[in-house]
């Protein structure tokens, strides 16, 4: 029976000073979750624009070297001996690779033997890339 006392005894002595401080601090953990929600969405807003003007910037870099790369590989066919067509001088030219469908070229004399291979994305008027080289004609 003594033993019995002292173990309720101590029971309240241990769980009522631990409830009465959750019960007085339960308010501040919320008001401190919420601050520290509030805080860390404002931090992401920033992040998340440098995050899509990142994914903006590879998007246009990934379009000029690919349009680099078709200028390089229209120029070498040229040098290789395919004929220039009357039609593909001062005319934008759809590429045939349903790769490349975006993309058309336009091949433009500079005077003699020099030509300048101009690339374009869908119908912009300013070139994407450009690259000038000589060309023997047949």
């Amino acid at each position: 029976m003594h033993i019995e006392r002292c173990r309720q005894k101590l029971k309240k002595q241990i769980s009522y000073p631990v409830s009465k401080k959750l019960m007085n601090n339960s308010g501040l953990i919320l008001l401190e979750i919420m601050l520290g929600v509030i805080i860390l969405s404002i931090a992401m807003i920033p992040l998340i624009g440098l995050t899509i003007t990142h994914y903006k910037e590879v998007w246009e870099s990934r379009r000029k070297s690919t349009a680099l790369y078709l200028a390089q590989q229209k120029l070498e066919e040229y040098k290789s001996g395919k004929k220039i067509e009357s039609e593909e001088i001062n005319r934008k030219i759809p590429f045939t690779d349903p790769d490349f469908a975006d993309y058309k070229y336009k091949v433009c004399p500079l005077g003699g033997n020099t030509y300048k291979i101009e690339i374009y994305y869908h119908d912009n008027e300013q070139p994407l890339a450009n690259l000038t080289g000589e060309i023997i004609t047949p």
